[in-house]
């Protein structure tokens, strides 16, 4: 990992087909995802971005990925998108970023991944409405969750100390699951997820 002056926050997604709650994010990557493998995705919105002096403000980046086991197994295979609307420079900055060479999240995410299946920039439309996230990618992602509230109360279900890049994150449940490219299809739809703020690295 090299040293470099950069930082994410916003707001995230997360979708994938375990039920709820994940055992991976409730036990631990060791724990076997309900269905014994994991197709999922996360998606991020930055509201305040920078990478060596490269303002990121207003972009959004997808990551997809299936795990044919226990997600600390391995042998991920993980296919990366970001937001065309960004220039030269900003695309640049985000790949740095999502390659894991500089820390955060995406360090242990890459090298878990056995087959890369590479950075496509595309049209990608984050959404945030209450507590309603969706994110799109035209003929390739359509993913929408809400958070969950039991019976009785009138927030949201948060779990806390859940992932050092969430100060807390809501439970959440997919209305909207699906994924199609590079030969990978799956349809999460009322499946497990979570939401909520992000800060990349950790506070």
């Amino acid at each position: 990992m090299t040293t470099t002056s950069w930082h994410l926050s916003g707001d995230f997604l997360e979708l994938c087909n375990c039920e709820v709650a994940c055992p991976c994010v409730m036990v631990g990557s060791d724990a076997t995802p309900t269905e014994g493998f994991c197709d999922g995705g996360f998606a991020w919105h930055v509201e305040d971005g920078e990478f060596e002096g490269v303002l990121l403000d207003g972009l959004n980046f997808a990551f997809l990925h299936h795990a044919p086991g226990r997600m600390s197994d391995g042998n991920w295979t993980t296919a990366v998108y970001v937001d065309e609307r960004a220039d030269e420079r900003q695309r640049e900055a985000l790949v740095e970023i999502l390659s894991g060479k500089h820390g955060g999240p995406m360090e242990n995410y890459m090298a878990l991944t056995g087959n890369f299946l590479g950075v496509r920039f595309v049209p990608i439309d984050y959404k945030q409405d209450g507590e309603t996230r969706s994110v799109s990618i035209p003929a390739v992602l359509d993913f929408t969750v809400e958070t969950l509230v039991k019976p009785g109360f009138e927030n949201p279900i948060r779990l806390e100390n859940a992932r050092g890049w969430v100060p807390w994150m809501s439970l959440a449940r997919g209305t909207k699951g699906t994924f199609t490219d590079h030969g990978l299809s799956f349809d999460n739809t009322g499946k497990g997820g979570f939401s909520g703020p992000f800060q990349w690295p950790t506070a």
